[in-house]
């Protein structure tokens, strides 16, 4: 239980901040005018990585050696294909590019950060 919640945590926090960075990046601002946009869009699809994390790692951990980072993209790519099915693809290729890094590079860092705690916790 406690690895879920320091899980829930971690991508609530860090995966919107990272987002934010991505975002002023691209817009060309700094990431302080976006933090509080980020946290208000971020949360939910956060919260709902953090639990395609958990399935992925539960049901891959002993089957496959994968990275912890290419499991967090390939839970960003989850993610993105559900927005894409429910929303339609942006009509821009810019806004394309940026989606797709925004879903995948906060997911695969915070996957590295939390399969590698949670890893640790089971072998100890």
């Amino acid at each position: 239980m406690k690895s879920a919640i320091y899980s829930l945590v971690v991508f609530c926090i860090v995966g919107p901040f990272i987002g934010a960075i991505i975002v002023a990046g691209v817009v060309g601002k700094l990431p302080f005018g976006i933090l509080f946009f980020a946290y208000a869009m971020g949360l939910i699809p956060a919260a709902a990585s953090c639990l395609i994390n958990w399935i992925l790692f539960l049901s891959l951990k002993n089957k496959l050696k994968i990275p912890n980072y290419l499991m967090g993209v390939a839970n960003g790519l989850i993610l993105l294909v559900a927005l894409t099915i429910l929303t339609g693809f942006p009509n821009h290729l810019d806004s394309g590019v940026v989606l797709l890094l925004i879903f995948t590079v906060p997911s695969a860092i915070c996957s590295s950060i939390v399969n590698s705690y949670a890893s640790k916790r089971i072998h100890s």
